[in-house]
């Protein structure tokens, strides 16, 4: 298969939109995601299957949709998982003077009543030399830890045209946003990772698009042609495939891998995501307070 520059996400919220990508583990989502084989189907099942989670507009920018209202909600529940690794170093130079940027990213998401609730395992990590991991920050225009673990629980609900982002403090409290840019005491490194994972798994964009993908019984579903369009600070070449079964969204997967070089530095990487969906049978209630 023909594949393209990929858009992989480093955990910044500049990046949010990127697709995050990672290497397989036993047992695991990805693992689950790529097993499922996806079944062939037509122009129209594939725009009702793609189009039956857009009543929930869960693009990165988190743009509250005004159909939303005018439709039945969608309830279903998501397993994701990502992984990626990159060494970075300066273009030209041995080993000594480089990075590794890996991430290891785990979320369950859940979809009702036009709200989101989404718990996020996380460990993050940029490690080596100094020089190089300055100038990479400096790309990617944070001054922030690179170096990051936890778990982060979250909820989003789409209400009167407009988005709230339910996070805890410091304190253990329960704190309401009205957009993503009004968060404090949480790095904006994790909240890129979970805008990403919300973003990703809706994948309505592509109702209209069956022309552009096509069937492939290796990949067990419908690959993108060509691959994923992109490139940003870390370039890859990716796949990636939607899955259908039994009429509804059941399964995606993108994996890749490349080099790339910006601004005197040489960056690889591999990579690989994988997102499972199950329908029916998710509440969602908000926090207090």
């Amino acid at each position: 298969m023909k594949k393209n520059r990929a858009i992989m996400l480093i955990g910044t919220a500049a990046l949010s939109a990127c697709l995050v990508v990672g290497l397989t583990a036993c047992g695991s989502t990805i693992d689950e995601a790529k097993s499922i084989r996806g079944e062939e189907v037509t122009e129209a099942e594939w725009k009702t299957a793609l189009s039956e989670i857009a009543t929930v507009n869960t693009a990165a920018s988190l743009a509250a949709s005004p159909a939303a209202d005018e439709a039945e909600s969608p309830n279903f529940s998501v397993s994701y998982q990502a992984r990626s690794n990159a060494t970075i170093s300066y273009e030209g130079t041995d080993d000594a003077q480089s990075a590794t940027f890996s991430t290891d990213i785990t979320t369950t998401v859940s979809v009702a009543d036009r709200k989101i609730h989404a718990t996020m395992d996380y460990d993050i990590s940029l490690t080596g030399s100094d020089d190089v991991v300055e100038m990479l920050k400096t790309l990617m225009e944070t001054d922030e830890d690179l170096t990051v673990k936890g778990t982060l629980e979250t909820y989003f609900a789409f209400e009167e045209n407009a988005v709230s982002l339910y996070l805890q403090n410091a304190d253990g409290k329960w704190v309401k946003y009205s957009s993503v840019e009004d968060v404090t005491g949480v790095s904006t490194v994790v909240l890129g990772q979970i805008e990403s994972c919300i973003g990703l798994m809706d994948c309505s964009k592509y109702a209209d698009a069956f022309a552009s993908f096509e069937y492939s019984d290796e990949d067990k579903g419908y690959a993108l042609k060509g691959g994923v369009e992109g490139g940003d600070i870390f370039g890859a070449d990716a796949s990636f495939v939607i899955k259908i079964k039994d009429g509804r969204l059941a399964a995606l997967v993108s994996e890749g891998s490349g080099e790339t070089t910006i601004g005197g530095l040489s960056m690889s990487s591999s990579a690989e995501t994988g997102l499972v969906y199950k329908f029916g049978g998710q509440t969602v209630n908000l926090p207090n307070v």
